[in-house]
C-alpha cells in the first residue's frame, strides 16, 4: 500500500475478549461518548477533500475498537465510499473482528482480522506495560509507517496505540483537532513511544505473563481515575 494510511477509530468500544490491546478498549474511559458523531465525520470528509491529495492519503479505514458496534456504520462508510470514489483515497476499508457483519458498501473493502483473545478468559486484558520500565526500549517503532494515523472522536493523533497512550497520560500536546500537516512525523512522537509495546525488544503479550501494569501506567492510571481525563 503506497500513501497515508488513516485509521478511522469511530468507536473505542469492543465486542472482543483480546489479551493485548493497544487500544485500551473495555477501559473505564471508553463508554458510548467514543462513538465519532456524523458530523465530525463529515467534517473529516472535508478536511480530506482539501488536504487528502497532497498529503498523500492511500487508504482509510474504518475501525475501533470494534466498528460494527457503531449505530452509524453504514452512514459513516457510505461517506468513506464517497471519498474513494472521488478519488481522495486509493482504498478504503472495514477491519472488523467479524462477530457482527459490517454493511457492504461499494468501494469499500471488508478486513477480517482474528479476535486475539481465547473463550477461556473472561477478562479483557490492555497493553499496560511499558518497555521503558522493563529497559526493553531498542528498535524503531514501524507502526506510523505501515498502519499510519488515527483520527476518532478525541481528535487526530500520531497513530492509534501512541494515542491511547497519550490520552491516558494526559499528553494533550500529541492532539491535534485538524489534520495535520505531516502526517507521517515520528520524532515528535518519542516521548510516549518509549512506553508503547511496538518499541520492545520482545513484545509481551498478556496472555504471556498475566494482567500486568508496569510502574508508568500504574502511576498514569491513578491519576486518570483521580481526574477522569476520559471526560473530553
Amino acid at each position: 500500500m503506497s500513501g497515508t494510511h488513516i485509521q478511522m477509530e469511530i468507536t473505542l468500544r469492543c465486542n472482543a475478549k483480546c489479551l493485548s490491546c493497544s487500544r485500551h478498549c473495555h477501559y473505564g474511559m471508553y463508554d458510548g461518548s467514543s462513538d465519532v458523531t456524523y458530523e465530525q465525520v463529515e467534517r473529516f470528509c472535508s478536511e480530506i477533500r482539501l488536504h487528502g491529495k497532497e498529503r498523500n492519503v492511500g487508504l482509510i479505514s474504518i475501525m475501533g475498537g470494534e466498528p460494527t458496534l457503531h449505530p452509524d456504520l453504514h452512514r459513516i462508510t457510505t461517506l468513506i465510499a464517497r471519498l474513494h470514489d472521488e478519488g481522495h483515497t486509493r482504498l478504503a476499508q472495514i477491519v472488523t473482528n467479524g462477530k457482527i457483519s459490517p454493511p457492504s458498501v461499494p468501494g469499500v473493502m471488508i478486513c477480517t482480522v482474528e479476535e486475539d483473545a481465547d473463550i477461556r478468559y473472561e477478562n479483557h486484558r490492555c497493553q499496560f506495560v511499558s518497555p521503558f520500565d522493563t529497559g526493553q526500549v531498542t528498535r524503531e517503532c514501524p507502526i506510523i509507517e505501515q498502519c499510519g494515523v488515527s483520527w476518532g472522536a478525541y481528535g487526530w493523533w500520531p497513530c492509534g496505540a501512541g494515542g491511547a497512550i497519550c490520552r491516558l497520560m494526559g499528553l494533550e500536546q500529541f492532539r491535534s483537532d485538524t489534520m495535520p500537516e505531516r502526517l507521517l512525523d515520528q520524532s515528535e512522537a518519542l516521548p510516549f513511544c518509549i512506553h508503547c509495546q511496538c518499541k520492545a525488544s520482545r513484545f509481551m503479550y498478556c496472555r504471556n505473563h498475566g494482567d500486568i501494569r508496569s510502574v508508568s501506567f500504574r502511576k498514569a492510571i491513578d491519576v486518570f481515575d483521580a481526574k477522569k481525563l476520559w471526560r473530553y
